[in-house]
């Protein structure tokens, strides 16, 4: 009873890391369309480098 109660304790965990490994993931997808919709608005106007663009897109 002790080791299934163990190995259901670690398998909790195990799901918890992967549901916020998930979440991050989401998160980073997110941000790549964000950016990407960007890129795609601004490609026309920008002739030359663009501090404040290179920041935000870096934030």
């Amino acid at each position: 009873m002790k080791r299934i109660s163990e190995q259901i304790n670690e398998l909790k965990k195990a799901k918890l890391r992967l549901v916020q490994e998930k979440k991050q993931a989401d998160r980073y997808k997110e941000r790549l369309v964000k950016m990407d919709s960007t890129l795609k608005t601004i490609r026309p106007q920008v002739r030359e480098f663009d501090e404040d663009l290179v920041r935000r897109l870096i934030k």
